[in-house]
C-alpha cells in the first residue's frame, strides 16, 4: 500500500512538521520519504514484529522504529547524539 501527502511530526532537539511525505509498505517493507531544509529525506526499514518496523535513513545517520496504530505511524528516532520522537499521519485512504 501507498500513502501520499502524509504529515510527519517530529520532537526533539528541533521539533518539525513536514506535510508532502510518501509512505510504502509492502512485503513486510516500509518505505518513508519526505524533503526537508537539508534535502530529501529517505527511510526504508523491515518489519520486525506485526506493524513494527526497524528504519534506517539512506540520506542521513538517522535510524529508529515506527509502530502502525490505525492512520498513523509513531515511534522513536536517533542521530549521532540528539534523539526525538516522530508520527506519521496517513490519510484515511491508501492510493492504491
Amino acid at each position: 500500500m501507498r500513502w501520499s501527502d502524509c504529515r510527519v511530526s517530529l520532537g526533539g532537539d528541533d521539533d518539525a512538521l513536514f506535510d508532502d511525505a510518501d509512505v510504502s509498505i509492502e512485503g513486510g517493507t516500509i518505505l518513508v520519504t519526505w524533503w526537508d531544509d537539508r534535502g530529501a529525506v529517505v527511510l526504508a526499514g523491515r518489519e520486525v514484529e506485526r506493524d513494527r518496523y526497524e528504519i534506517v535513513a539512506r540520506s542521513r545517520p538517522r535510524r529508529g522504529i515506527l509502530v502502525r496504530d490505525g492512520h498513523r505511524l509513531e515511534g522513536d528516532w536517533t542521530e549521532h547524539d540528539r534523539a526525538g520522537t516522530w508520527i506519521v499521519h496517513l490519510p484515511d485512504e491508501p492510493d492504491e
